[in-house]
């Protein structure tokens, strides 16, 4: 395989893994499309309540009030989305929470992950992949530090669920914050265990993990999923927060916020006030993010952070055909001839290329 790469830091972005709690939005918004019927028979919504299912997800409120109605934003990857917006009542009610299983609540609240779990099945170990390739992203600390030892029992429930003989957990060997939460509860689960991998890029993405430790045909769960898997089977509800790093060298105090999901970002800025004016964000760092409007952004469980920067984008100028495009790609891609056929959207060619052309935005190449 290919050389990876040592990220080298900027060291004006500083990062931290002290938690703030933004748990009180005005309003939330959760992506629909015109032809969904809701799931709704009145205008009050409860906490938890399912709204609807779109593309074989189900999407379930995480706060109780009343439908306000829909509005176009921008979704994490710069598409246009349209959103329903729910107004915050702040009384936190709930539906009654009827008496089943862990195996109920996990089919019904993470009926999206079905497929994933069903091609997991039967194999003899279950892998987690907890890598975190962004090195101004700590999100997962923040999550792995306060839910370790639920974290372990659901993993150990998928485990037998799923009939894999034992579990591995896929790290970067100096994600030492997350180890030393997860090592205070390894001893309960001794068909568990961590797995290091060093400090590159892009390592974290399954393909290139697979060829690294020439594991064929690599199949993981991911932080996300887990986030989902955890609240179904061990609290018996949807997911309705999510853990974002704030971040960059416009921000005075760097943080991870747990937020509601549906978060308007401008509202959780204006509450935790990083730094002063503040209009654009790179939304899920600067390799694999987006530049976006601060105000367009709605939290979801697919965002893990906010990277404001003063040098939001530098000046584009023509390809001199050098080549190191080409070099650094771990999949051989050419982003030049805009072959992406086993692109995984690294960001390592705009990284590179000293001509500032930003590969991840075009739609077509030169």
């Amino acid at each position: 395989m290919k050389k990876l790469i040592s990220i080298k830091r900027d060291k004006l972005i500083k990062v931290s893994s002290y938690v703030k709690k933004f748990t009180l939005p005005t309003k939330v918004y959760f992506p629909i499309d015109k032809s969904v019927k809701l799931n709704i028979n009145a205008k009050k919504i409860k906490k938890g309540q399912k709204l609807y299912d779109l593309h074989n997800a189900s999407y379930y409120s995480s706060v109780s009030g009343e439908l306000s109605g829909l509005i176009w934003k921008k979704d994490e990857t710069n598409n246009p989305t349209l959103y329903l917006s729910i107004i915050n009542d702040f009384k936190e009610e709930k539906g009654k929470l009827i008496n089943h299983n862990a195996n109920y609540y996990l089919t019904t609240f993470c009926s999206f992950l079905l497929p994933t779990l069903e091609i997991l099945k039967n194999q003899k170990i279950l892998y987690f992949n907890a890598i975190k390739d962004d090195p101004y992203d700590v999100s997962v600390v923040a999550y792995f530090k306060e839910n370790a030892e639920s974290l372990l029992e659901t993993l150990d429930f998928l485990r037998n669920y799923l009939h894999s003989k034992e579990v591995h957990i896929f790290l970067k060997e100096n994600a030492t914050e997350c180890i030393e939460a997860l090592s205070k509860f390894l001893g309960m689960y001794p068909f568990i265990s961590l797995v290091f991998v060093p400090d590159l890029y892009p390592i974290g993405d399954d393909s290139v993990l697979e060829e690294y430790l020439k594991i064929p045909n690599l199949k993981t769960l991911k932080i996300v999923d887990l986030m989902y898997l955890q609240a179904a089977i061990i609290n018996n509800e949807p997911l309705e927060e999510t853990y974002v790093t704030i971040s960059g060298d416009l921000v005075d105090e760097p943080c991870i916020v747990k937020v509601k999901i549906g978060t308007l970002a401008q509202e959780l800025i204006n509450e935790i006030k990083p730094c002063q004016n503040l209009s654009k964000v790179w939304v899920n760092g600067f390799f694999k993010g987006h530049l976006l409007d601060l105000d367009e952004v709605v939290i979801t469980a697919q965002i893990s952070s906010l990277i404001f920067s003063k040098e939001e984008t530098k000046k584009e100028n023509p390809c001199i055909s050098c080549g190191k495009c080409l070099e650094c790609c771990p999949k051989n891609c050419n982003p030049i001839k805009g072959e992406r056929q086993n692109c995984i959207s690294c960001g390592l060619c705009t990284y590179i290329c000293p001509s500032h052309i930003n590969f991840k935005e075009r739609n077509t190449y030169e």
